[in-house]
C-alpha cells in the first residue's frame, strides 16, 4: 500500500466471530467505526481517523473500497460508484479531503462520502 505524506498506510484487520453478523456491526459502530456493507456472513467497516487522531486520506479510503482513482494535477479522477458512471466524472481533492461528481451532483468530504456510500449499498443492488 502507498504511504502518504508522512502517514502509515491503512491496513486490513480481518478477526473471525462466531455471532450473527448485526451484533458484530453494532458492536463496531459502538466502538466508532462506520459500516459500509454487510452480507450474511461478513462486514467492511472504516474509521474517520487514523490511530493517533489525525484524518483519514479521502483518496486511500475510495481506493480501498474498489474506486480506481487517477491523479490529474491537484485532483484525482475516476468512475462514481453512486450512478451508471462510464466515463470519470468524480473528482477528488486529496488536500483539501472533498469529492465531487459532475454525472450526479453529489459531494462533500469524506464523512458525506461514507454516508452516500452506506445510503448506496443498502438501498441498491450495488455490484462492482
Amino acid at each position: 500500500m502507498k504511504k502518504v505524506a508522512g502517514k502509515e498506510p491503512l491496513t486490513w484487520n480481518s478477526e473471525v466471530v462466531m455471532k450473527p453478523i448485526e451484533e458484530i456491526a453494532k458492536d463496531l459502530e459502538r466502538e466508532g467505526w462506520h459500516v459500509l456493507w454487510t452480507s450474511e456472513v461478513e462486514a467492511i467497516a472504516v474509521r474517520d481517523m487514523y490511530p493517533g487522531g489525525e484524518d483519514m486520506d479521502i483518496v486511500e479510503l475510495m481506493e480501498n473500497v474498489g474506486i480506481k482513482l487517477k491523479k490529474a494535477g491537484n485532483e484525482y479522477l475516476g468512475l462514481c460508484p453512486f450512478h451508471d458512471d462510464h466515463n470519470p466524472s468524480l473528482s477528488v481533492n486529496r488536500e483539501k479531503g472533498v469529492w465531487h461528481c459532475f454525472g450526479c451532483g453529489k459531494s462533500g468530504d469524506l464523512t458525506a462520502f461514507v454516508k452516500e456510500w452506506q445510503y448506496h449499498t443498502q438501498n441498491s443492488n450495488y455490484q462492482e
